[in-house]
């Protein structure tokens, strides 16, 4: 599952597994951990819409993880590994 929010976001939000929720609709953070994350960060004064989000089952993490890394570099300006 790929990553979800703003590519450019300086907070990078990995989360260990898609739950159920996330499972069926190919997003990450939509079920009771997404509402419990999104309280947090508003507690914390993070604007959630600021940040990416991914969750990967451990079969898939590094190409997911890398993948969105990748995305979230570029759009820094920074090439991956460089």
């Amino acid at each position: 599952m790929f990553g979800d929010g703003e590519r450019s976001a300086l907070v990078l939000i990995v989360g260990e597994q898609p739950g159920d929720q996330e499972g069926r609709q190919g997003h990450s953070f939509i079920g009771p951990a997404g509402k419990v994350l999104t309280r947090a960060l508003e507690d914390a004064g993070i604007d959630p819409k600021q940040t990416s989000a991914t969750a990967e089952d451990r079969d898939a993490v590094c190409p997911g993880l890398v993948a969105d890394l990748c995305l979230a570099m570029q759009a820094l300006g920074k090439s991956p590994g460089g």
